[in-house]
């Protein structure tokens, strides 16, 4: 098998993987791919569009991981957020943990 093939094959590895847990759903909401389509999309048998879709919930993710995670952040304020001296791309977060005895 040549890398078109076995590409096809993991594409649609993924898209049985994680089209019962609501990947389908999501594809259909957000427009990526039309409701009549969304399972030839997720078998790969068309192939263009099942890269493109899968490369457009890839780079979703985790912006909606960081956007939950700001989120998250502000709603409890008790968390005090602390930027490390020479690098402002991690985040130390330190709250008050009570100990259990």
């Amino acid at each position: 098998m040549g890398g078109f093939h076995i590409i096809m094959n993991f594409a649609s590895v993924i898209g049985a993987r994680f089209g019962i847990a609501c990947l389908r759903d999501v594809m259909i909401e957000s427009g990526i791919v039309a409701a009549s389509l969304v399972d030839a999309v997720l078998n790969c048998k068309h192939y263009n569009r099942c890269i493109r879709s899968l490369k457009l919930v890839y780079e979703a993710m985790p912006r909606m991981k960081v956007l939950a995670f700001v989120a998250w952040l502000e709603k409890d304020s008790s968390r005090d957020i602390l930027f490390t001296q020479g690098d402002q791309s991690s985040l130390i977060i330190s709250e008050q943990i009570p100990l259990l005895s």
